[in-house]
């Protein structure tokens, strides 16, 4: 039959080799991809509702910030003004808590001096909330000033009336902004 050489042999069983180290490589390749993927796609299967409920959470977080931020520029608002109208008041019923001259200037008896003191009513949160002003634009603000102003203006005449303060003290006073 056929009569190989020595060098056939080997050159036969050197390609043979190579063959079968190339389909080992190969072979080896699609195994370690295969693993790989089979290990990437299980890890994110079983994070996947981690990594969701981190993203509503995280989106949650951003909406409560805002919220809170959008309260607390209210509150500081209100504190403002409120703070504003307090000091107002406290000036108006400065000269109230004084005892006015006998007779007074407008010729009615003094008022009798109360032992009870200033006492304004606790209020609840709600009641707070739902008698703060919710227009805080520049209109909204300025209708708030008129309605003060109209206020101080009523105590003013009030106070004059009863002989407790001097016509000048209440045009100087008239006004709050």
């Amino acid at each position: 039959m056929f009569s190989k050489s020595p060098r056939q042999d080997m050159d036969a069983k050197n390609v043979i080799l190579v063959v079968a180290f190339l389909v080992e490589e190969n072979v080896l390749d699609q195994l370690v991809e295969t693993i790989t993927d089979m290990v990437a796609t299980k890890f994110l299967n079983r994070t996947k509702n981690t990594v969701d409920h981190i993203l509503s959470s995280h989106e949650f977080m951003l909406a409560s910030n805002t919220a809170q931020a959008k309260t607390t520029l209210t509150l500081k608002s209100i504190s403002t003004q409120l703070e504003a109208v307090t000091n107002s008041l406290t000036e108006v019923m400065a000269p109230i808590q004084h005892d006015p001259p006998m007779g007074g200037k407008s010729g009615h008896a003094p008022p009798v001096k109360s032992s009870a003191k200033y006492v304004t009513p606790a209020k609840t949160a709600k009641e707070c909330q739902e008698s703060a002003p919710q227009d805080c634009s520049t209109e909204g603000n300025f209708n708030l000033c008129k309605k003060i102003n109209a206020h101080l203006a009523e105590i003013n005449k009030a106070m004059g009336n009863m002989g407790m303060v001097d016509v000048a003290d209440i045009k100087a006073t008239a006004t709050w902004i």
